[in-house]
C-alpha cells in the first residue's frame, strides 16, 4: 500500500514539473503577404521605358537615317547651237547621287505599343529626307567627232539634274530594300536603348506596323 502511494506521489510530481517547465507559446499574429513587382523578362519592366524610348526616337531620328548611294546615267539630246561643226546629237550624263531615307518621327506621327508578342511600332513608311546630294557628274558624247562649243553649254547639260534626283529619291523610298534598311536601323536603335535601361535583362521582339 505504501509503495502504491509513493508511486502516485512521483507521478504527480513529474506531471507538475513537466507542466511547469513547458514553454509558453505566444498567440500567432495574422500573416501579411507583400506582392513583389516583376522587374525583368519579356513582360516585365521594359514597359516602364517605352515612353522614354519614344522620346529618344524623336530626338535621335536624324541619326537613324539610312544613307544610300546610287550611280545612274541620263541620256540627253543637245541642239546644234551647243556644238561645233555638227548637227544635233545625244550626250550620256553619268552621275552619282546620295540619298537619305528615314521615318517621320515627329510627335503624333508614330506610337509604341506593348503587345503579347512584344513591342509594336506604328508609323508611316519611310520618306526621302532632304535634297539628295550629287557626288559627281560627267558626260560623254557617243559621236567622237562632236565637240561642245562652250563651257556654259557644258554646264547646261546638267540643268535639271537636282530635280531629277529628287524625284528619283521619292520613288526609291518605296523600294522594298530601302524600307527594310530603314526598319533595321530603327529597330536596332530602340532595342539597344531599352537594353541599356536599369533592371532590363530581356528586350522582346520589335515589329514595325505601317498605318
Amino acid at each position: 500500500m505504501k509503495r502504491v502511494a509513493f508511486a502516485l506521489v512521483l507521478l504527480a510530481s513529474g506531471y507538475m514539473i513537466s507542466h511547469l517547465s513547458r514553454p509558453t507559446v505566444p498567440p500567432l499574429s495574422p500573416t501579411v503577404l507583400t506582392e513583389l513587382p516583376v522587374t525583368s523578362g519579356p513582360d516585365g519592366k521594359y514597359k516602364d521605358f517605352l515612353e522614354t524610348g519614344k522620346r529618344a526616337l524623336q530626338e535621335q531620328s536624324k541619326f537613324m537615317a539610312a544613307s544610300v548611294t546610287r550611280k545612274d546615267t541620263l541620256i540627253r539630246s543637245i541642239t546644234k547651237d551647243m556644238l561645233v561643226f555638227s548637227a544635233g546629237t545625244t550626250v550620256v550624263i553619268h552621275y552619282v547621287a546620295e540619298y537619305s531615307f528615314g521615318f517621320d518621327l515627329r510627335p503624333g506621327n508614330f506610337d509604341i505599343k506593348s503587345k503579347a508578342a512584344g513591342i509594336e511600332l506604328h508609323l508611316s513608311k519611310p520618306i526621302l529626307i532632304g535634297q539628295p546630294g550629287i557626288k559627281s557628274q560627267s558626260f560623254e558624247v557617243p559621236n567622237s567627232s562632236v565637240f561642245i562649243s562652250a563651257k556654259s553649254n557644258v554646264l547646261g547639260l546638267y540643268q535639271g539634274l537636282p530635280k531629277l534626283v529628287l524625284n528619283n529619291g521619292k520613288v526609291l523610298s518605296g523600294e522594298e530594300a530601302i524600307v527594310a534598311l530603314c526598319e533595321k536601323k530603327l529597330i536596332a536603335f530602340l532595342s539597344d536603348f531599352l537594353a541599356k535601361q536599369p533592371g532590363i535583362k530581356i528586350v522582346p521582339a520589335i515589329k514595325v506596323t505601317y498605318k
